[in-house]
């Protein structure tokens, strides 16, 4: 082929007719010539190669390409077959990338039923983050979004359905990380963060009363078929000072939600308003005001507004929740309450727009920190029979259990005798205050006769008083036992029988106070000192006396009003507590992240984001959350293994602390007969009778683990030995009672791990070294000679003694190893300032 001076292509006239498929590969070189006029296209010599031979075709064989033998017709009928090939071809990529979508698909509705578990292990989220995910998650609606993101590739407004909706939203308000995560993940199918924040902007929340919660608790009136019960519990959260221009207002100043408000004060708290149901399980905020100081008036009047609004709405509110500060104790003198007279208080008033009575309560826990502060103040306090209450007593108590390094089944510990660095904590308080405190303090006195614990009676029954005080007004659950069940028809007698008791104990407490007098005699100075009786209720630290005093006559009251009258079938009293609205601050402080003291501005979107999550579950499945998580204590070696432990087990580390000499083993031998001496004798009962409690706790263990009848015969006593006596007196019918044998092994275990501590505190010591130590000094001791038959019926490998032993010494070894890390790492933390510089942070601080 060649090229013309005019560009036009003619074949030579040597040139054969070819039909093989020349490619640019084929091709190789080309190499253009110039001869003149004439531009010449040459191939290279590649195309004679082996694989041009090769791939030559017969033109009247060939079917995918064209000849120049061919009739048009036939030209077109392979063109046409041509064409179907590459069409079937293009199908069956269709079909096969069908196939690995639809296996993408398939993964990725499994990872996202996973999703849910993989952010909250990852992100550490809430536990009700699974449930209310699992109601609104659809695999298919996300996936028909990530589809059309994946096919369009483009930015175009997509209408979102609901459950797209509540499930971005859900996930949102527990975790923007997780939910930018996810969102990433899924190719960005859910809606953009901002996206959330318009839909944000449809819940106005202005400072003042909260239109959409009044407008969903109609809504909530009109779907329930039995009037709805309501307590009204109303705080301040302290808020940060900060005056804010937003472009078109300035914001952080007082606002009660009054369009004409011409305030210039920075704000320094927000009061809110909490609506908590009584014979249901929800609750939702109606009003929050930004306040600078309030009086007792002010507080009045809006309560009475709040009471009127929820009337308007179809809510009957039947309480009202305070703390002890003084003005809300003359906000409920204003609205109609009866605080000046102790023994003939009237703790309710009557509804401004309806015919019945709001009964008032001083929050439980308040008070009960109140009385350990006045206890600790006036160190000794006065029963009707003159009997002083001390205070010394607890601190005794303290620095017995510091002595012997082990505690007399109590929490105790420095923070609750030096609670000023972290007296807001409930806990200290309720756990001074409570029963195990009062049975150590017994026990001390009546079984091992210290002299520093005499005369404990008074004491004793002071702390019992308010420990049952505090377990019915905090009664949540009908699982449990004694005064904190709910107040029903079955328990209404006894608790009202100790109502009584209670009132009448509380009004006889009295301190003595020495008065200072200065009399001009014959124009001399004298100065005369006098004691005077003055009543609890009557001194200036009464705030506590007198709130328990109101919460027994509103209890009495409402079950009356409401139990009896068959609205109520219980009274659950911890819905009267204030705990709620705390719980509500402390979702307020974590929607900030680090920032745990918001401005105005923060707290309003907050406000927002938790009403709105409320609107999304606002079936009022309950939004509660428990106070208290108590781990339970793991052991490392489990009883499954015991069956499998040989005699001659030893840990491998036991070869780097076991002495080799002889001479050094009879030194440790008379180290530990020495401390077996001292735990023996009269000073240290104390020791022994833990010793003997924890040992029940161990056979407690063992009998829920252990499947062989003969061994847990074995665990347990058949009478009550010398050792029992702790457990006798903090026995209600769980405890056991170990034998003699288990009672052994326990204390011959303690005497090593505290040789172990005197001799070796700076090493780790651990479980195994501890454990082989136990069964050296055991091995000569005919311990468990009740089941020798039954352990000759074993193989040696599973001597079932060897393994009895060993799972007692293992699980007294857990309990005693993290019973010191425990009190190690509160010794650390006893002198902290981290919580009293928080809480000053927060009240405080701007």
């Amino acid at each position: 082929m060649y090229v013309t001076s005019k560009g036009i292509k003619r074949l030579r006239k040597t040139a054969v007719p070819n039909v093989v498929d020349m490619t640019p590969r084929d091709l190789g070189v080309i190499e253009i010539l110039d001869n003149g006029g004439d531009t010449e296209v040459c191939c290279s010599s590649s195309m004679v190669n082996t694989e041009i031979e090769k791939k030559f075709k017969s033109p009247t064989t060939s079917l995918s390409t064209g000849s120049i033998l061919d009739t048009p017709r036939k030209v077109r009928v392979k063109s046409e077959l041509q064409k179907c090939r590459k069409r079937l071809l293009n199908k069956d990529k269709v079909i096969d990338n069908l196939r690995k979508k639809n296996t993408r698909l398939v993964k990725k509705t499994i990872s996202l039923k996973n999703a849910v578990k993989v952010l909250t292990k990852r992100f550490k989220l809430d536990s009700n983050l699974s449930q209310d995910l699992d109601m609104y998650v659809k695999p298919t609606e996300l996936f028909n979004l990530n589809c059309l993101n994946t096919v369009t590739k483009k930015k175009r407004c997509l209408k979102y359905p609901p459950v797209v909706r509540k499930f971005a939203l859900t996930l949102h308000f527990y975790s923007t990380a997780a939910y930018r995560y996810l969102r990433k993940m899924y190719n960005t199918c859910l809606p953009h963060t901002n996206t959330i924040y318009s839909w944000y902007k449809s819940v106005e929340a202005k400072p003042g009363f909260t239109q959409e919660s009044f407008d969903r608790l109609s809504e909530k009136v009109k779907m329930s078929n039995k009037i709805l019960l309501c307590s009204l519990v109303v705080d301040e959260m302290s808020i940060r000072q900060q005056k804010i221009w937003t472009g078109k207002q300035y914001e952080g100043l007082v606002d009660i939600g009054i369009d004409s408000n011409d305030s210039n004060q920075i704000a320094t708290q927000a009061y809110v308003f909490l609506l908590v149901s009584v014979n249901e399980s929800w609750k939702i905020p109606i009003a929050y005001f930004f306040i600078n100081s309030f009086t007792a008036e002010n507080k009045s009047n809006l309560i009475k507004i709040a009471l009127s609004k929820c009337h308007t709405v179809g809510i009957k509110v039947i309480s009202l929740t305070f703390d002890g500060c003084k003005t809300n104790l003359s906000a409920m003198k204003l609205l109609g309450c009866n605080m000046d007279d102790a023994h003939n208080l009237k703790p309710f008033f009557k509804h401004p727009t309806a015919d019945y009575d709001v009964f008032v309560f001083l929050d439980a826990c308040h008070m009960i920190k109140l009385m350990r502060n006045l206890f600790e103040s006036k160190k000794i306090i006065y029963n009707k029979d003159n009997n002083q209450i001390k205070w010394r007593l607890v601190e005794d108590l303290h620095k017995v259990q510091e002595k012997h390094k082990l505690h007399l089944a109590n929490k105790l510990t420095q923070k609750h005798i030096w609670f000023k660095n972290s007296i807001m904590k409930v806990k200290l308080a309720t756990q001074l205050l409570s029963r195990s405190v009062a049975n150590a303090i017994t026990f001390c006195d009546t079984e091992l006769n210290i002299p520093n614990f005499t005369n404990s009676g008074p004491t004793t029954e002071f702390i019992l008083v308010l420990n049952n005080l505090f377990d019915i007004l905090n009664s949540r659950n009908f699982n449990c036992g004694g005064f904190k069940r709910p107040i029903s028809s079955m328990t209404s007698n006894d608790v009202f029988r100790f109502f009584q008791t209670a009132k009448s104990y509380l009004l006889s407490l009295f301190v003595k106070v020495q008065r200072k007098r200065t009399v001009k005699k014959k124009g001399e100075k004298i100065v005369t000192f006098s004691e005077e009786r003055v009543y609890v209720y009557n001194c200036q630290a009464n705030t506590g006396v007198i709130g328990l005093l109101v919460c027994i006559e509103s209890v009495q009251r409402l079950y009356t009003s409401y139990v009896e009258t068959g609205y109520l079938r219980f009274i659950i009293a911890y819905k009267f507590s204030q705990d709620h609205v705390e719980l509500f601050f402390g979702n307020i402080r974590s929607q900030g992240g680090f920032n745990n003291n918001p401005n105005s501005r923060q707290f309003k979107s907050a406000y927002k984001k938790l009403l709105m999550h409320l609107e999304l579950s606002s079936k009022f499945t309950g939004n509660s959350v428990p106070l208290e998580n108590v781990p339970i204590l793991n052991c490392g070696t489990t009883v499954s293994n015991m069956n499998n432990t040989s005699i001659g087990y030893r840990y491998e580390i036991e070869n780097e602390y076991l002495p080799d000499e002889d001479s050094s083993y009879e030194t440790y031998q008379n180290n530990c007969d020495i401390l077996s001496d001292s735990l023996n004798n009269s000073n240290s009962q104390y020791v022994c009778q833990i010793i003997g409690y924890i040992a029940g706790f161990v056979v407690r263990y063992i009998l829920k683990k252990i499947k062989c009848d003969t061994c847990n015969d074995s665990v347990l006593a058949r009478s009550k030995l010398w050792f029992h006596k702790l457990i006798d007196i903090k026995d209600f019918g769980g405890l056991c009672y170990a034998s003699e044998d288990v009672y052994t092994v326990c204390k011959k275990t303690e005497e090593i791990i505290r040789r172990e501590q005197r001799i070796n505190s700076n090493k780790n010591t651990t479980k195994g070294y501890l454990c082989s130590l136990v069964l050296k000094h055991i091995s000569h001791l005919n311990i468990f000679p009740g089941i020798d038959i039954h352990s000759r019926q074993q193989p040696a490998l599973f001597n079932h003694k060897i393994s009895l032993i060993k799972a007692i010494i293992e699980k007294f070894i857990d309990v005693r190893l993290h019973y010191i890390a425990k009190k190690t790492t509160e010794d650390l933390k006893c002198n902290s300032k981290r919580q009293l510089f928080n809480k000053l942070n927060l009240f405080q601080g701007n």
